[in-house]
């Protein structure tokens, strides 16, 4: 009895320890992640917490660093906060991980769908938990990013050139044949790609595995996430998860021998199978018009027109069309290269080969938030971790970008923004302004030394979902006279907004009070 009251007493602190912020749209778009995050949809029914299935590669959570969570509801009833449900819905998904660690839930969003006022209505749409997060930053993560960062930078070969055998009618068969009859099932995501360019998406189905965590003794703890894997058929019906012993399971076929001794720990496991994720668009030219135009694509040089297609199509072209729309010149580009931050600084690495390094300004800082120095040894102004050099080619860009990022190691959540902004300042102080790529995961720790900028930033954000654009960039911008800029929007009247006025991003709101943005989106009602 006493542990229960020790339970439940500290449930309640957990609960009243944040804020909810509540946003009201018309439906949640379950769309593909586009960044450097992974991501898991939640699914529950309607007015219920139990867990009906999860999509995503559960078995990354086991090496998560910070989580964000989507709690996705209707307006029905409209007159109801449905905070015990979505409090409910939150400790489901702990329970069924319970390795996840409370305080790596950075973030808790409730997004309230309006088109479901009705409950007809209500009952056809997604209701759950969409939990988007990145790996725990290490020195060997950063080694894998540099890696990531120079895949992304690889051209697609001219096929004149290319060294590999070209499919003929002879060897397509035997191809085919090799594929409809797999040894085993596909266990990653790349093997899956790769077949699938010669077996129709059809044909492929997507097996979730995970334990049963309602089923779990305290002297048998479940200490590891699920498996995705990728088959041709499967026993089970379509997007209808069961609960079985893994013993069952390896006997009615619906498991491998491999698969069983990953989990025959477990008292029970849920099974789902599912149609799999959409194949990730081909890097060709053709296939990336919706992301750059055909001018993009083409930089002009002394000896004429060259051409420069990626490899891989970008998982997020927002610095692109932000850079199109914004011709900025004697500027001094600082980038965040902490950890996850690959794509993004990819796409400024992809801009200069395009465009040529002199597109944006010859000057660069970036930063990794102190050269892999120990968070509580960090000291506000003197983290370090900042490298700054003129470039005037596009592989002096990349070793800076790469030397930074080779030296750090990941850490704690906020940045050292303002420092590195501050050395920009002063390691080359005649241009008008810096253009910073930030990361709208990571908080700005050093906010304290905004007052020691003179020169306006103008912010490149990523990450900002319906607009909910972390609130210390918007203070940075208006405090310094700058702007801020996102997919689709450029934000420049930050510092004419007056005490009382509100800002709005999307479905985001954000109101002055004494001279900094607050997020009014924040409904203080003691929940999560």
């Amino acid at each position: 009895m006493f542990k229960l009251i020790v339970l439940i007493f500290c449930l309640f602190l957990y609960i009243t320890t944040f804020s909810q912020p509540v946003i009201r749209i018309p439906r949640y778009n379950l769309s593909a992640i586009k960044g450097a995050e992974a991501q898991l949809v939640v699914q529950m029914p309607f007015g219920k917490a139990d867990i009906t299935q999860i999509t995503g590669d559960t078995a990354l959570l086991k090496d998560a660093g910070d989580i964000m969570v989507d709690v996705v509801c209707t307006e029905y009833p409209s007159n109801l906060s449905l905070t015990e449900l979505n409090n409910y819905r939150v400790e489901s998904f702990l329970k069924t991980f319970p390795y996840i660690r409370r305080s790596q839930l950075t973030a808790l969003n409730i997004y309230r769908q309006l088109d479901g006022s009705e409950k007809q209505m209500a009952d056809t749409m997604f209701h759950g938990l969409v939990v988007r997060f990145r790996p725990r930053q290490t020195a060997e993560t950063m080694q894998r990013d540099i890696t990531k960062l120079d895949e992304m930078l690889q051209p697609v070969p001219d096929s004149s050139n290319s060294n590999l055998p070209p499919i003929t009618k002879s060897t397509q068969p035997v191809l085919q044949d090799a594929i409809a009859k797999p040894a085993a099932p596909v266990n990653s995501y790349k093997e899956y790609r790769n077949l699938h360019t010669r077996q129709p998406a059809s044909t492929w189905l997507q097996m979730t595995i995970t334990p049963d965590a309602s089923t779990a003794t305290s002297n048998k703890k479940i200490s590891f996430g699920g498996i995705n894997t990728f088959v041709l058929k499967s026993n089970l019906k379509i997007d209808s998860p069961i609960s079985v012993t893994p013993r069952e399971a390896l006997e009615q076929k619906i498991i491998t021998p491999a698969q069983y001794n990953a989990f025959k720990s477990c008292s029970k496991i849920i099974i789902v199978v599912t149609k799999p994720p959409p194949m990730e668009t081909p890097a060709v030219p053709s296939a990336e018009k919706d992301i750059l135009d055909e001018k993009t694509l083409s930089t002009t040089d002394s000896a004429g027109k060259t051409h420069f297609t990626p490899l891989h199509p970008l998982l997020d072209s927002t610095l692109f069309k932000i850079l199109t729309r914004n011709r900025w010149r004697n500027a001094v580009v600082v980038g965040d290269v902490t950890g996850s931050m690959y794509p993004y600084i990819g796409q400024l690495l992809l801009w200069l080969k395009m465009n040529g390094t002199d597109s944006l300004g010859t000057k660069y800082v970036f930063f990794n938030d102190g050269d892999g120095l120990p968070d509580d040894k960090k000291v506000l102004g003197e983290t370090g971790g900042i490298y700054s050099a003129e470039c005037n080619t596009f592989d002096q860009v990349l070793t800076l970008v790469k030397t930074t990022m080779g030296k750090g190691g990941g850490g704690d959540n906020p940045e050292n923004d303002i420092e590195a902004l501050i050395q920009a300042e002063q390691t080359f102080p005649h241009n008008d302004f810096e253009v910073l790529v930030a990361d709208n995961w990571a908080p700005i720790r050093d906010k304290a030394l905004i007052n020691k900028l003179t020169k306006p930033v103008r912010i490149v954000v990523f990450g900002a979902d319906y607009g909910r654009v972390n609130v210390d960039f918007l203070n940075l911008a208006r405090k310094t006279k700058g702007s801020v800029h996102l997919l689709d929007e450029d934000i420049t009247n930050l510092s004419s907004l007056h005490d009382g006025q509100i800002l709005q991003i999307s479905v985001s709101k954000y109101k002055v009070v004494k001279g900094e943005f607050v997020d009014i989106n924040i409904t203080q009602t003691k929940s999560f």
